[in-house]
């Protein structure tokens, strides 16, 4: 499944081959266990993802700048984002820096065409989950964005029994 808030015509006709549009406004936590968000101004970017996860379940969101990618954060869950290394109106630092105030962080996940070990050390300092070369190879792409979703799962039992212990403390 697939919805995005701008669309090109490229972009636009593969989402239809490939998915169903589906509204932004669904907040249950059942729902938003499957939800990956890609943040990224390059219809080509949508295009090769579409393509390597049309044989997943996820949600697939797409937003090309930061405001409207935090727009859809703060009032929805979202367990996986990837997010371009250079957006329109920021960066990927400053988009997990946003991210990374939420109740419900995401597994962020940065995308660049040159990754190198300077990049690599930064994101994983700044608290990212990993980062992914372009262009995509698609058995890489399934298996982060696989173990991301496992991890952001991984952590929800934990966290509901600390929010029980400190509502009884």
């Amino acid at each position: 499944m697939y919805s995005q808030n701008s669309y090109s015509a490229a972009a636009v006709a593969l989402a239809e081959e490939y998915s169903q549009w589906r509204p932004q406004n669904v907040t249950r936590a059942s729902e938003a266990r499957t939800r990956l968000m890609i943040v990224s101004p390059f219809d080509d970017d949508l295009v090769s993802l579409l393509e390597i996860l049309s044989h997943t379940s996820w949600a697939i969101y797409w937003w090309t700048n930061c405001e409207d990618a935090m727009a859809m954060l703060r009032s929805n869950i979202v367990p996986v984002v990837l997010c371009e290394r250079y957006l329109p109106d920021g960066s990927w630092q400053s988009l997990l820096a946003r991210v990374n105030s939420l109740s419900e962080q995401p597994q962020f996940i940065i995308t660049a065409q040159l990754v190198d070990e300077s990049l690599w050390a930064e994101a994983l300092s700044l608290g990212a989950y990993d980062v992914l070369a372009k262009p995509f190879d698609a058995a890489e792409v399934v298996r982060v964005i696989g173990f991301a979703c496992r991890f952001w799962h991984s952590r929800l039992p934990r966290k509901a029994l600390n929010a029980k212990l400190a509502k009884d403390a």
